[in-house]
């Protein structure tokens, strides 16, 4: 009884959802008439007044709906394609944060492009993520003139880019990438800021060390807002299942002692009372006995160990370390570096 309450709620729950995006692509749809006796220069006009609403009010529906009809219209005059009913309402749920199932034919490329003009006419970066480099060039080639129109620049990531082109890439209002390397690029900035030391401490030396010191390090990436992910189902669970790791040589002998303790104090929880281990899930997680231990732990100690976030952070890596690799099966050492099989 329960299995099947539960099942007519959840179509229920979808019902009233196909509604309101079929309800939102008619809306979309009625404000063809008024954009078709617009010359450019009058959509383009419309598009700024839609973009500072956008800004202002976020993603409000009306808004929205307008942003949608002057990329459709946009679309039809330089593309030659006039999205469907079916492609407004799967932009739509993907502007809202679902998962848009679309079947073969039916235009992804195109309806990606609903969200990410309206997102970027916000003022937010957007990335468009595809499953290979192919399908990133050739979409951010075939989209250009489209986001042109609006003013908003495209940017392609590749492999073997020079940082100086890459970073030009992140910096366009859209930019086309492959998962990979988006989240190698990320995990790259995150190295680039610890190494800048960046923080409390890091403004007050930069502030006594006056105008002549050192700039700050550069990142890649200007922020990770809005992403439209193509072939999500892949993105998301078949490759996901593969750690997308990097590392770099740190001579840092406080940062050494730091998970040495870190990986003392995980070898002397005790399993299930101080931590639990998925095994399966490849996870482990402090319970609050383990917290309190981890707290009792740090008292006398300071800088990371001061942050309870931080430091239980570092007691979870050690727990992994200690029950989620071994050697030879999860991890090889060679060239005295660690590899992740």
């Amino acid at each position: 009884f329960i299995g099947r309450l539960l099942g007519r709620c959840a179509q229920a729950g979808w019902s009233l959802r196909l509604r309101d995006l079929r309800r939102f692509a008619e809306r979309v749809q009625a404000l063809e008439g008024d954009l078709l006796a617009i010359d450019d220069e009058g959509l383009r006009s419309r598009a700024l007044r839609v973009g500072a609403a956008l800004a202002v009010e976020g993603l409000a529906e009306a808004a929205v709906a307008e942003c949608f009809a002057l990329v459709r219209e946009v679309c039809s005059r330089q593309l030659g394609l006039r999205h469907y009913p079916v492609q407004l309402m799967g932009g739509y749920a993907m502007l809202t944060g679902a998962l848009a199932e679309m079947q073969t034919g039916e235009g992804k490329t195109l309806t990606a492009v609903l969200p990410a003009v309206t997102v970027a006419l916000a003022g937010a970066p957007v990335h468009v993520i595809t499953v290979n480099s192919y399908l990133a060039a050739r979409d951010a080639e075939y989209l250009a003139p489209v986001y042109e129109f609006f003013g908003l620049r495209v940017g392609l990531v590749v492999p073997d880019q020079e940082t100086a082109e890459r970073v030009e890439a992140y910096a366009a209002n859209v930019t086309y990438c492959v998962n990979k390397d988006l989240v190698f690029d990320y995990l790259r900035d995150r190295i680039t800021q610890k190494r800048a030391r960046a923080g409390p401490r890091a403004l007050l030396d930069g502030w006594l060390a006056g105008p002549r010191s050192q700039a700050p390090a550069r990142v890649l990436l200007r922020g990770l807002y809005f992403a439209i992910i193509d072939e999500a189902d892949s993105v998301l669970i078949d490759e996901a299942r593969t750690p997308l790791i990097i590392s770099s040589d740190v001579d840092d002998p406080n940062g050494r002692a730091l998970y040495e303790q870190a990986l003392a104090l995980a070898a002397s929880l005790k399993s299930r009372r101080h931590y639990l281990l998925r095994a399966t899930e490849r996870s482990v997680e402090l319970t609050d006995a383990g917290k309190a231990a981890v707290a009792d732990f740090a008292c006398e100690l300071s800088g990371l160990w001061r942050i309870p976030r931080a430091r239980e952070e570092l007691v979870e890596q050690g727990l992994s370390a200690l029950h989620l690799f071994q050697l030879d099966r999860h991890y090889i050492i060679a060239d005295e570096k660690v590899q992740i099989v």
